[in-house]
């Protein structure tokens, strides 16, 4: 009787089978690597989607309806385009509903991955912390987007 194979990480829908080693692991480990050595991220042709972070950064930004009001801490890679976006209610959600269209914060970082770490910290933060942070760099919370189209 043959052995049953099973996948090292437990998934038993797994369709591929030992022998296809680029497949399987792009199944097994949720990721693939390409012949360049650079990961990208499934259900996206490589062809066409290299996750290569490094060389695309990111912003962290903090967005408020008012001085002291409603804060959104959000993470792009483009900043005028997303403010943009939230300015313009361009999607539903937490922005639209709320009225928070005013950037009174943000920071640059080289990689997106960064970007995102510090984003995940900065929602973390107490309510305090954060209007402290604002209020570092921008004590009378100025709108700061006319500054980052400018």
């Amino acid at each position: 009787m043959p052995t049953r194979w099973h996948p090292p990480n437990g998934r038993m829908d797994c369709p591929v089978k030992p022998g296809n080693d680029d497949l399987y692991k792009a199944v097994t480990l949720g990721r693939a690597v390409t012949p360049q050595n650079k990961a990208v991220t499934l259900g996206l042709d490589p062809r066409v989607h290299l996750a290569d972070a490094q060389a695309m950064g990111g912003y962290v930004y903090i967005l408020a309806s008012d001085r002291n009001g409603t804060l959104y801490i959000g993470v792009t890679n483009d900043l005028v385009r997303r403010v943009f976006e939230h300015r313009e209610e361009a999607a539903e959600g937490f922005t639209r509903r709320y009225g928070v269209k005013r950037l009174v914060h943000y920071e640059q970082f080289d990689d997106i991955r960064t970007a995102i770490q510090r984003e995940k910290s900065l929602k973390r933060w107490s309510r305090a912390w954060k209007i402290e942070l604002i209020e570092q760099a921008n004590p009378e919370w100025d709108d700061l987007y006319p500054t980052i189209v400018a």
